[in-house]
């Protein structure tokens, strides 16, 4: 499957949002492995490796620019990684990148649906209150 970035009129172009390294300490890099990376070149395994590493950095946020791996693979409309992120018991669906957005503001257009569905899922299962207030029992 091949990645490609979608422009969106309130970002900056792609290039500007995402360079090669994804860690501003590049010679002195924590981990291995890095999610921000492995989600902006679309590499699986990168990602897959980082979280068995660090289970918790599937809330870690770009350096440049705030978002998350979920907010990226929205952006490249990239379903398969994002249903993988979604998959993660310690993901935070309330993360802000640097411009306020969570990672459900990135779906508003209609044909992001399917990832708006998976992440309001996520969001009921984590918040369960927010489900019962939208969803009241009689």
């Amino acid at each position: 499957m091949r990645c490609k970035l979608k422009r969106i009129k309130s970002l900056p172009s792609p290039q500007n949002l995402f360079s090669k390294s994804a860690s501003k300490d590049e010679g002195k890099m924590r981990h291995e492995f890095d999610i921000i990376r492995g989600a902006i070149n679309c590499d699986y395994n990168e990602v897959d490796n980082a979280l068995k590493e660090n289970p918790d950095c599937i809330n870690d946020r770009d350096w440049r620019n705030g978002m998350t791996a979920a907010h990226i693979s929205i952006l490249q409309e990239n379903f398969e990684m994002f249903s993988d992120l979604m998959q993660q018991p310690h993901y935070d669906p309330d993360i802000k990148d640097n411009h306020g957005r969570r990672a459900l503001d990135l779906t508003s257009k209609p044909y992001l649906i399917k990832y708006r569905k998976l992440l309001m899922n996520k969001m009921y299962s984590v918040f369960p209150q927010i489900h019962n207030e939208l969803n009241p029992r009689p």
